[in-house]
């Protein structure tokens, strides 16, 4: 295993963190390029180091973060960036939580064995939607999704990109944008439209009001909470942890301009 790099999260610039003595978030194959897994694992962490910390802890909590894929591999040619330049956005630009993180990144060999995530849980960037940009943002379903759920969001889209379209100034969304380009669309954008995976996620982390449409149009839930806990006992952060429905995120339709 080869460590690559620290990077300090509200804390000084000393020490490192150990595999075998800290908080692990390994990121597979699976779980490398998806905003949605890497929001999950990287939540997880802060949430466990800020409840640590409410708990009287005063130390910097430890995070090894252990990274498969090669550094510079990007999952389709044409995105800006390559998946682990992405991760380290997110890590970077994430809330420090109380007392600070210390966090080590370290590469080692691939593995079939698949990481285990929970949409159960979410921590904030450091910077949260102000709006007024006087436009809304349209992210589109990728080929590279589910199979399972590509063809029935992709019909979805026939209906509801043209109606979004032809009501607001739109601004796409997709990976061939910087992800700091993202990150400052969704800061600004009035309100964001997506496809049930993707920035639908990255947005939770913004705070960004956003409308989704899923695979399935006879479904009335978000999928929030669908694995392990209620959608009604979500863990977030605002000041303090809490637990509580996901606001930020509705389905496409309905009252909800």
């Amino acid at each position: 295993m080869e460590h690559i790099e620290d990077i300090y999260s509200g804390c000084e610039p000393v020490g490192r963190a150990e595999p075998s003595r800290s908080h692990t978030v390994r990121f597979c194959f699976g779980t490398s390029h998806a905003h949605c897994t890497l929001m999950c694992l990287l939540s997880e962490a802060f949430i466990k180091a800020q409840l640590l910390a409410e708990s009287g802890n005063l130390e910097p909590y430890h995070i090894s973060i252990i990274w498969q894929l090669e550094l510079d591999f990007k999952r389709k040619e044409e995105n800006a960036e390559s998946a682990y330049e992405i991760m380290k956005f997110f890590v970077n630009n994430m809330l420090p939580p109380k007392n600070g993180a210390i966090i080590s990144i370290y590469k080692t060999k691939p593995s079939f064995i698949q990481t285990p995530w929970k949409l159960t849980q979410v921590w904030p960037f450091k910077k949260r939607w102000t709006g007024g940009g006087g436009f809304v943002t349209v992210h589109k379903s990728e080929a590279l999704m589910s199979k399972t759920r590509y063809p029935g969001i992709l019909l979805a889209e026939e209906t509801i990109i043209p109606e979004i379209e032809e009501k607001y100034d739109t601004k796409t969304i997709d990976y061939t944008m910087s992800i700091k380009t993202i990150y400052d669309l969704l800061l600004s954008t009035d309100k964001h439209y997506s496809y049930s995976g993707g920035t639908a996620y990255t947005s939770a982390m913004t705070g960004t009001p956003t409308e989704i449409w899923t695979h399935d149009p006879n479904d009335p839930n978000t999928p929030w909470g669908y694995m392990g806990i209620s959608p009604s006992k979500i863990t977030q952060y605002n000041k303090e942890i809490y637990q509580g429905p996901i606001e930020y995120m509705k389905l496409y339709g309905g009252n909800n301009d």
